[in-house]
């Protein structure tokens, strides 16, 4: 799902009015034509996966951003930049999902040029972009890992991750090795959800036993994971670079294996369909989880990104944690005022069909406001310039001189059920 979600139901939260969210320029013909970065979207667009020629028949009716969106996360991995999220899977995903991008490439071998021109072209279209979508890969990887290890050493157990529109994302999988007794739940829309069963099975057949012992419960004991769905895992990128290795041949194979996550088909907006659907795919109601919606929310309207918030709110237990990313309020309001390259990124997923709806107060007070509303406590927010200079040390980002290690507008959170 993950912003590529078809129409969503409408929210109590309904009667709630929108702000203004995209600079007027983005709907009047005359203007867009005028504006250059209309015609490095088109080379951008083309020289990525636009033309027909790279997509399977399957793929050319589905909605180009997400898959625009793969292949900007798996840039860096590709090249091997420094600081790359090492989600090597998402290479695996994108190219059975443009088989033909892949042959074309691989078969003229000029793929270090390939990724040269896309770069350029990239950072003038949405400057810091690929890095931004690397750093979001490593947080959200960070944030799960952390609230897993977090109760294993109070000596609790949480043992169940749940990824809200996980889309292409392949978190579940690269974070299964090594915890056999954590059970990893994916909850989508049913179109989406069987479109993503089906590509994970072909991609990773072996993974399919270690996930059906998981959803009956007979999950296996040992390895990292420890005992008790206690599982204690490193969020090191080497690790998680680890997930795209073949399965090691020890006695320990079993718990170090890659395993399908739990495909809940399911409808996020309906707090009492979730919960139902979550707990059929043995998810525990008074269990502390780790909770995550990433890449959604500033897709969604503002009334159905809260009720978005507000199921997470009345589905998990005290103690669990909720990751996510936003957009300030601020610079959707202003139309990117002051967020240097919004408006180019704005245009350009409204030219696909998908523009920026919603933001959320990024104020430190606002935002401690905004958690409380739905029951939470903020354990962390993290704004460009912590993420810069988190994941990025080696670059420099100075937005006033339009210098940027990452995009300028996005957000990380990671909330906490009190």
């Amino acid at each position: 799902m993950r912003g590529d979600s078809e129409s969503l139901r409408e929210s109590p939260q309904a009667s709630r009015a929108r702000p203004p969210l995209l600079p007027p320029h983005t709907n009047t013909h005359t203007t867009k034509r005028k504006n250059p970065t209309l015609f490095l979207s088109f080379l951008f667009f083309h020289h990525s996966f636009s033309s027909s020629l790279y997509l399977s028949p399957s793929a050319r009716t589905q909605k180009k951003r997400p898959l625009l969106q793969l292949i900007q996360r798996t840039a860096n991995v590709e090249r091997s930049k420094p600081d790359h999220s090492g989600d090597h899977l998402a290479c695996r995903v994108r190219d059975a999902k443009m088989p033909l991008r892949a042959a074309f490439f691989a078969s003229l071998q000029l793929g270090g040029f390939n990724w040269w021109l896309y770069s350029k072209v990239a950072k003038a279209i949405c400057p810091g972009g690929c890095n931004t979508f690397d750093a979001r890969t490593r947080w959200f990887d960070e944030a799960v890992v952390g609230t897993l290890e977090r109760f294993f050493e109070g000596g609790e157990a949480c043992n169940t991750v749940v990824a809200l529109a996980a889309g292409f994302d392949t978190r579940c999988l690269r974070l299964s090795r090594g915890r056999p007794d954590v059970r990893f739940i994916e909850l989508d829309l049913p179109a989406v959800s069987e479109k993503k069963r089906k590509l994970v099975e072909k991609l990773w057949p072996e993974g399919k036993a270690g996930a059906a012992e998981v959803a009956s419960g007979k999950g296996g004991k040992g390895g990292k994971g420890g005992k008790g769905g206690k599982g204690k895992g490193g969020g090191t990128k080497s690790e998680i670079e680890a997930a795209d290795a073949p399965p090691p041949s020890s006695s320990s194979a079993a718990a170090d294996a890659l395993r399908h996550p739990v495909f809940v088909a399911s409808n996020m907006m309906d707090p009492a369909r979730a919960s139902r659907d979550l707990l059929a795919a043995g998810w525990r109601r008074n269990a502390p989880c780790a909770t995550t919606i990433e890449g959604l929310l500033y897709y969604l309207p503002l009334d159905k990104a809260e009720a978005a918030l507000e199921t997470v709110a009345r589905t998990v237990a005290p103690g669990s944690t909720l990751a996510f990313d936003f957009w300030p309020l601020e610079c959707l309001e202003s139309g990117g005022k002051g967020f240097y390259g919004y408006k180019r990124a704005a245009l350009m997923v409204a030219d696909l069909g998908e523009p920026f709806l919603s933001g959320f107060p990024h104020e430190a007070g606002e935002h401690a406001a905004l958690a409380a509303r739905f029951g939470f406590r903020v354990r962390e927010l993290l704004g460009p310039e912590e993420i810069a200079s988190r994941y990025f040390p080696h670059k420099r980002h100075q937005p006033s001189a339009k210098k940027l290690a990452v995009t300028t507008f996005m957000y990380f959170a990671l909330w906490e059920k009190i």
